[in-house]
């Protein structure tokens, strides 16, 4: 019965979709594991903090591939003589390259969690920092070199926003949220001042659901499906499609479709309080000529063990 109730989940997200195209640049396949680098509002979601770190190579093979490396720590905080109410806090830094251009940036952020009802937990995001962008012209051949429009070298560092809302429990999870706010128009490398310099927002819809395999649950296994939703202006929509089997929460198998672009196969471990996730993205759009495909590895250290039964759904490693 799980399984149907599975391929029922994919299949409304796949009706959701209908005929959408594309993936946005850098995407991260391991969505459902790196949770809080994707919504603030996941900060303190979880019983104790968490730090965790992971690269991504995206379209090896090919010449200045996009690379990405992030490190991300959050924690809980007890709000004094109340049961409903907790805080959450956190940082993350995010270093991404895709030659010439590069960017890096630093955040902050607070999450305050609400207890809807005795199971179902609710919370607020907002995360504030830096945001730094980078041009290196080294490396391309220019017609007339110097090139007297082309700047060689460009940094622009400005401040940038998140902002995001997640509702939670041990059997499901529903996030919505924003990231580049503030729309930072950044000055073409000619030095122009056009609006189509400004940096798009991007709009996150993801959810996912636990059912409990076997005879009245009686299985070790968990099956979680979810998917997550891109959208940002002037680019195709992004739709992936997840689906996850968890035995005893210390070892994992998964798959994932992004629709017209890759399919992944995932896989991870649980040892002690480490927690370690790999996912090989096979690509199905014309880049496949060009490129061996993409990877993905990601570290997490539990500050203390979380197998306990009312772990939230995003959570479940």
């Amino acid at each position: 019965m799980y399984i149907v109730k599975s391929i029922f989940f994919i299949l409304i997200c796949i009706s959701l979709s209908d005929s959408l195209l594309g993936q946005q640049l850098l995407h991260r396949t391991q969505y459902t594991l790196h949770d809080f680098l994707l919504n603030p509002a996941a900060a303190g979601s979880r019983t104790k903090a968490v730090v965790q770190v992971g690269k991504r190579y995206q379209w090896v093979g090919i010449p200045g591939q996009p690379t990405t490396f992030f490190g991300s720590f959050h924690s809980p905080i007890a709000a004094p003589k109340t049961r409903k109410v907790h805080h959450g806090m956190g940082l993350h830094v995010v270093n991404e390259d895709y030659a010439p251009y590069g960017s890096q940036h630093m955040m902050f952020a607070y999450a305050f969690h609400y207890a809807l009802t005795r199971k179902t937990n609710v919370s607020l995001g907002l995360a504030g920092g830096i945001n730094q962008f980078r041009f290196n012209s080294a490396g391309i051949r220019f017609a007339v070199d110097p090139d007297p429009v082309v700047e060689h070298t460009t940094s622009l560092i400005f401040p940038d926003m998140q902002v995001g809302i997640l509702a939670y429990s041990k059997d499901y999870f529903v996030g919505f949220n924003t990231l580049q706010v503030l729309k930072n128009r950044i000055r073409s490398i000619a030095g122009g001042n056009s609006d189509q310099t400004r940096m798009r927002r991007h709009y996150f819809l993801n959810a996912g659901k636990k059912f409990k395999t076997g005879p009245n649950g009686q299985s070790l296994w968990v099956a979680i499906p979810s998917f997550n939703i891109t959208y940002s202006s002037g680019s195709p929509l992004g739709v992936d499609l997840n689906l996850r089997y968890v035995w005893d929460e210390k070892f994992w198998l998964g798959g994932t479709y992004r629709i017209q672009d890759a399919v992944a196969a995932m896989i991870g471990f649980n040892v002690w309080r480490l927690g370690i996730g790999y996912s090989y993205d096979y690509t199905l759009s014309k880049l496949h000529e060009f490129s061996n495909n993409s990877h993905e590895v990601i570290l997490e250290l539990r500050l203390r063990d979380e197998r306990e039964k009312n772990k939230p759904c995003h959570a479940y490693y």
